[in-house]
């Protein structure tokens, strides 16, 4: 990523607008993916105005396991905390292309219900045509807590009932503070009881 004596990453001085969390139960032995509980994070931006164009852009954080057995538990997370770094993938999307973002710090903290506050620092990889440059993207934003997703078809035991999804979710999670999963014909939604 970025040489010992190479460019420093340019600070882009980014807005933060919105944010979401939320949890998906995933697993595909064919590429040797466990079964787990990956979290998902996406901050979103105010357009950035590059050669007299507004773009949009976003910042991403997938794949992370946290050693959580309450949603609650998130508060406190960190990049510290994570059980399989390998795995953990993160993005920052600009001129309508995902770039490659290596985070050097990211902590949540619950701020309400329900929302939490992540402070994250990454570095971005960006090739817009005229070479490949480095920026630093950081803040603070609130993420919305937008629950845990059962999806049928990502796993190989596919659950075919509420029940069964309580039983995939349960061995990773807590469901007490959760309500029953909503049923959306391909997958089950369970959100926060607050």
């Amino acid at each position: 990523m970025q040489k010992l004596f190479g460019p420093k990453p340019v600070p882009l001085g980014l807005v933060p607008t919105a944010g979401g969390i939320y949890g998906h139960v995933f697993e595909n032995p064919k590429v040797e993916v466990p079964k787990d509980l990956y979290w998902n994070i996406r901050v979103e931006f105010e357009p950035l105005q590059l050669g007299g164009e507004n773009w949009d852009c976003s910042l991403a954080l997938e794949w992370v396991t946290w050693p959580v057995r309450r949603w609650r538990d998130l508060n406190g997370m960190g990049l510290d905390q994570v059980r399989a770094r390998d795995r953990m993938d993160g993005s920052f999307y600009l001129f309508a292309e995902h770039h490659p973002a290596t985070f050097r710090h990211f902590k949540l903290r619950e701020s309400s219900p329900a929302k939490f506050e992540a402070d994250f620092s990454a570095i971005a990889e960006v090739d817009g045509g005229s070479g490949q440059r480095l920026f630093e993207v950081s803040g603070k934003c609130d993420l919305n807590f937008a629950g845990i997703l059962v999806v049928t078809d990502n796993l190989s035991r596919k659950p075919a009932t509420p029940e069964d999804a309580n039983a995939a979710l349960a061995e990773f999670l807590k469901l007490d503070d959760l309500a029953d999963p909503r049923s959306e014909q391909w997958r089950y939604v369970f959100e926060a009881l607050t």
